[in-house]
Order: structure tokens, then C-alpha cells, then sequence
């Protein structure tokens, strides 16, 4: 297929919001013990986010709108990008604001759901030049997503100064998000940045 400079720029977003929520959850890990600090640094990560979050609303709206990609290809991209976007908008609230994250992370959940539902009939049908990073970047967020739910639900634990039950369990759901963000980032930049240099010098 012929992409477009503006789906470069939205995959460059994506692998932007993996590193972004790699901090994030360095700076968790950091100052899980001193919640004062921890409690001052998570609302300037989540106006990041939101901004991020606007962004992928508006893009990916524009998308479904106007159908600037062929045919099924706006399907496969548009459909997930403006629930990305809210997703990603829901989640930056909560932390600028100081509120609950665990709904936020329900509906990431579920949209990481479809991410990953999305991400194999794609992979399945040969769609992109490369239908395996499609699948890579596609089940990577996906598992974002999902792995979001029981990881919001410790942070609002963290955050209220509770004890965490199941510290073990925690551990290694905080690990397998640093991972699952680290490999959606590194595919998203890995895609996007041949893309943008074709079309530089298209």
C-alpha cells in the first residue's frame, strides 16, 4: 500500500507514547516509597499523555471522516487510532488530575483487546508491505492495553498509601508493561521511520 506522511507522524506518536509511559513507570518504580514526590511528578507525565491522547482523537477521527488510505486500509488503521487517542486522553486525565486510574485502564483494556483482535485478522490477510510488524505493533499495544487494567488498579492502591496486596504479582505486572511498551515503541519507530524517509525524498 501507499501510505501517507500523516500515518507516519501518528506511528511516531505511538512509539513517543511507549517511551513516555517507560518513564512513567521509572519514575513509579523511583518513588513508590516517597508518594509525595511520586504524587508531584504523575500529573506533568499525565498532561503529556492527554496532549498525546488529543492528538490520536483528532487524527484518527480525521481519518474515519475522510478515508485518505485505500479502502480497507482505513478500516484497519482508523478504526483502533481514535480509541487509541481516547484511551490514552482517559488515562493523562486521571494522572493530571489525581483521580482514579483503574476505570482508565478498563477501557484501555478493552481496546487492547480489539488492538490485538485487529492486529492478527490484519496480519492473517497480508495487509501493509510488512503484515508482521503490523501484528508486532498492533498485539504489543494490545497487550498495553490490557496489561493497563490490573496495573492502574495497584498504582490506585500505591497512590491512596495503601499496603499492595500481592507485591510479587505487582512486580511482575509492572515488568511485563515495561516490556510491552518497550517493544510497541521500538516497532512503531522501526516502521515509521523508513516510511517518513520514502516519503521525504518521494
Amino acid at each position: 500500500m501507499q501510505f501517507v506522511d500523516f500515518l507516519t507522524a501518528q506511528l511516531f506518536v505511538m512509539s513517543f507514547v511507549g517511551v513516555i509511559g517507560l518513564y512513567a513507570l521509572y519514575k513509579i518504580y523511583k518513588y513508590h516509597s516517597k508518594l509525595p514526590l511520586l504524587k508531584a511528578t504523575l500529573p506533568s507525565v499525565g498532561m503529556v499523555l492527554f496532549v498525546l491522547g488529543i492528538y490520536g482523537i483528532l487524527s484518527g477521527l480525521y481519518g474515519q471522516f475522510v478515508w485518505p488510505l485505500p479502502g480497507n486500509y482505513n478500516i484497519l488503521f482508523y478504526d483502533m487510532y481514535p480509541l487509541f487517542g481516547f484511551s490514552l486522553a482517559a488515562i493523562g486525565y486521571a494522572l493530571y488530575k489525581g483521580m482514579k486510574t483503574e476505570p482508565a485502564g478498563l477501557f484501555s483494556a478493552l481496546i487492547g483487546a480489539m488492538s490485538i483482535f485487529y492486529g492478527i485478522v490484519g496480519y492473517m490477510l497480508g495487509m501493509t508491505t510488512y503484515p508482521i510488524m503490523l501484528l508486532i505493533i498492533y498485539v504489543a499495544f494490545g497487550m498495553v492495553g490490557i496489561t493497563m487494567l490490573p496495573a492502574s488498579r495497584y498504582l490506585d492502591m500505591l497512590l491512596s498509601g495503601k499496603k499492595l496486596s500481592g507485591m510479587r504479582y505487582a512486580k511482575a505486572i509492572f515488568v511485563a508493561l515495561c516490556i510491552f511498551m518497550a517493544i510497541a515503541a521500538l516497532a512503531s519507530a522501526i516502521t515509521g521511520a523508513p516510511a517518513a524517509i520514502e516519503h521525504l525524498m518521494a
